[in-house]
């Protein structure tokens, strides 16, 4: 559309007049805004009412000149006529500016994505797992038209990630495997350990319970031979007191009836003296046993207060040591 601009005698007639032509034309016109073409064609449209818009305020500041009456009501009708041209003009620029903000925002939300993608790639992930998801959704991006005119910033992206992803997972399924075989090799050596340890164990358990049986093989020997020599002095005692009262006899027969009473004496002298022997040997068994006795109470009440000091109850304690003296627990011997 082309405005000719004429001036009258009425220094807005002829605007007023192209005015209504004007709107006329600007009420049917239709652009479509988001064909190349059309949007240019609305754009020269408004181009040309800025024009008209701009003659107008021309004409004002020439007439206001002349007369500052005259230029204040030219500024009144002129203010008037360039509204009712900025009317005009808001309706072809809104759709305008809306298209600037949708292709932000569009913008925008490529770049948002664009950026998702590249904060992926950098992402330090602590799993195999946790990369292989990343992974495939990175590989899930479809690079179509929903990228615009940023499709080939988006695919370059898209690549190193998917890059930079591959290369930690492949690094965190290596490191897991070593972690995995390192921690099975572990278990193998502990369990090893463990086996190694029981048969230690064993091994010295036995060694402990064969120095035991030696040691009472031994005591019992010991006491056997001491039994054997006690028993051999006292027969050479008896052989000797025999061989004795056979002189004595002699004697006796010889001294007659006054020695009868002294032989008498002797006699019951002699078996005072065998009474206070077998006494003495009787009292000296009696001492051992006591003391024997009193031996292994120690060594049971060290036993009891070790097992309460492991967590055992005392009664329980106590009932455990009178069994294992007894040997009525088997495998268990208290070494006295």
């Amino acid at each position: 559309m082309q405005f000719e601009l004429t001036k009258v005698n009425d220094v807005f007639a002829d605007f007023r007049k192209q005015l209504e032509e004007a709107k006329e034309i600007n009420k049917n016109t239709v652009f479509d805004y988001e064909d190349k073409k059309s949007h240019a064609q609305a754009v020269s449209h408004i181009y040309k009412l800025r024009q008209t818009a701009s003659a107008i305020d021309k004409l004002r500041k020439s007439e206001k000149a002349e007369s500052l009456a005259y230029g204040k009501e030219i500024d009144l009708v002129a203010k008037l006529l360039e509204a009712e041209i900025r009317e005009m003009i808001a309706v072809h620029d809104a759709p305008i500016q809306a298209k600037k903000e949708r292709e932000a925002a569009v913008k925008k939300e490529i770049s948002d994505r664009i950026e998702r993608v590249i904060v992926a790639g950098n992402t330090e992930y602590e799993t195999s797992e946790a990369a292989k998801v990343c992974l495939l959704k990175l590989k899930e991006i479809k690079l179509d038209d929903s990228f615009g005119a940023f499709k080939g910033e988006a695919a370059i992206a898209k690549d190193e990630a998917i890059g930079k992803v591959e290369l930690r997972f492949d690094a965190l399924v290596k490191s897991e495997a070593t972690a995995i075989e390192l921690a099975r090799v572990n278990k193998e050596n502990e369990e090893k350990a463990r086996i190694e340890a029981e048969a230690k164990a064993k091994k010295d358990q036995e060694e402990r319970e064969a120095n035991i049986a030696k040691e009472s093989r031994e005591t019992a020997e010991r006491e056997a031979k001491e039994r054997e020599e006690k028993t051999k002095a006292e027969q050479a005692a008896a052989l000797a007191k025999v061989e004795q009262d056979k002189k004595d006899a002699v004697a006796k027969a010889e001294r007659e009836a006054q020695e009868k009473i002294a032989a008498e004496k002797k006699r019951i002298a002699d078996e005072k003296a065998e009474a206070d022997k077998i006494q003495m040997i009787a009292d000296q068994k009696e001492k051992r046993r006591i003391a024997n006795r009193a031996h292994q109470g120690r060594i049971n009440s060290g036993i009891v207060s070790q097992l309460v000091e492991l967590g055992c109850e005392q009664d329980l304690a106590v009932a455990i040591v009178k069994n294992a003296a007894k040997q009525e627990i088997q495998n268990l011997t208290i070494n006295y």
